[in-house]
């Protein structure tokens, strides 16, 4: 269990990492307002994926009548980072979803 929730944390990252940079604006120009709601709708979507695997084991461990919390616990953990983004990016105005970045 602690290998699967490391490598889904770790996908979770970079998943993360890899949606905030294509949606963010580039070379300080801000991000159009329709890439900030993608980004958004994205960010909406991962912490789903991130969480709702571990909410399902732990439904199945109260029907199977086992330890539930170590699911609960984990589904926390994995979908820290994915929140912390969404979070940003529900409170960033295009202006400011942007970076200094330039290719």
């Amino acid at each position: 269990m602690v290998v699967a929730a490391t490598v889904h944390a770790g996908a979770m990252v970079v998943l993360g990492g890899l949606e905030s940079f294509d949606s963010r604006g580039t070379c300080g120009d801000p991000a159009s307002a329709a890439a900030l709601h993608d980004a958004r709708v994205a960010f909406a979507v991962l912490v789903g994926f991130s969480a709702l695997p571990w909410l399902l084991g732990a439904v199945l461990a109260v029907v199977r009548r086992r330890p539930w919390l170590r699911f609960v616990l984990v589904a926390v953990a994995v979908s820290a980072l994915p929140v912390a983004f969404w979070v940003d990016a529900l409170q960033a105005t295009p202006a400011e979803w942007t970076s200094s970045w330039c290719f």
